[in-house]
């Protein structure tokens, strides 16, 4: 997604590219290699994805605003620039191995 900077933005109205933005459970610094969110960073990060990541709660019952943005719970999701989503986590590896995000 392209946004334009603020027209009071000393850089002017110039545009930036925005990264995707993967969204996760805050277990993934723990790098296990079975876990969903740390195999699909793993596979943005392999396929050179510039992303940020945003950390959800543990307890599914507790990810009211991921169910309120994305309309579910389970995580991971990743949206893209163009506001594309991909999940579960098997989508989002297919989709980084094929180049569909680069």
């Amino acid at each position: 997604m392209l946004a334009q900077r603020a027209a009071g933005d000393s850089r002017g109205g110039t545009l930036v590219k925005m990264p995707a933005t993967l969204h996760t459970c805050p277990l993934t610094w723990l790098r296990i290699p079975t876990h969903y969110c740390h195999r699909a960073e793993r596979a943005l990060h392999d396929a050179g994805v510039d992303y940020v990541r945003v950390t959800h709660p543990l307890l599914r019952g507790r990810r009211d605003a991921l169910r309120r943005a994305m309309g579910q719970s389970l995580l991971p999701v990743l949206v893209t620039e163009g506001g594309e989503r991909f999940a579960p986590a098997r989508e989002i590896i297919a989709a980084a191995r094929d180049g569909r995000l680069a």
